[in-house]
């Protein structure tokens, strides 16, 4: 536990090398891996990779392709455990996760990544739903509206814009 909390308080540090900071993100979260692990914590385990897919998606050091990549499959570790019938908050969270690494993804066909990255974020908002999440509500919907544009599919990034919308006025 302390090197999960160790990692994710390098993952926000401000003194230092941003870089540096991630290097060391990601050796705690591995360390804290050694003992949790699928077998014996699975919950802490997935808490784990889905912390390191987050500093891997954001590490400045390595090819950005290799890193987001690894990001993914950390994503999906995190999903092996964290079900949406078992653990639906952090299931949406996870995908939140993946979705936000898909719309970056360079591997691979772009309008492919961005297809999987609007099926993560569907997949988030039916849990993140407006009146139970209305914060991580209003979050993925615009994640989801910039992914739509990205696509250049127009009348769905104005849904989800209004749809984002209807939840700041609710906040």
């Amino acid at each position: 536990m302390l090197q999960n909390n160790l990692g994710a308080v390098y993952l926000i540090r401000v003194a230092g090398e941003r870089r540096d900071n991630l290097e060391q993100t990601i050796v705690c979260y591995r360390e804290a891996m050694r003992v949790w692990t699928l077998e014996a914590f699975p919950y802490q385990y997935a808490k784990a990779q889905n912390n390191l897919g987050e500093a891997y998606q954001h590490r400045l050091a390595g090819e950005q392709r290799d890193n987001l990549e690894q990001a993914i499959l950390c994503y999906r570790k995190a999903l092996q455990v964290w079900t949406r019938e078992a653990l639906p908050q952090d299931y949406a969270m996870a995908q939140r996760n993946l979705g936000a690494t898909y719309q970056i993804r360079v591997e691979g066909e772009r309008q492919a990544n961005l297809e999987l990255a609007v099926t993560a974020h569907h997949e988030s908002l039916g849990i993140y739903t407006l009146d139970a999440f209305p914060i991580e509500h209003r979050q993925v919907q615009v994640d989801c509206a910039e992914t739509q544009a990205l696509r250049e599919d127009w009348e769905a990034a104005h849904i989800a814009y209004v749809a984002a919308r209807k939840a700041e006025d609710l906040l």
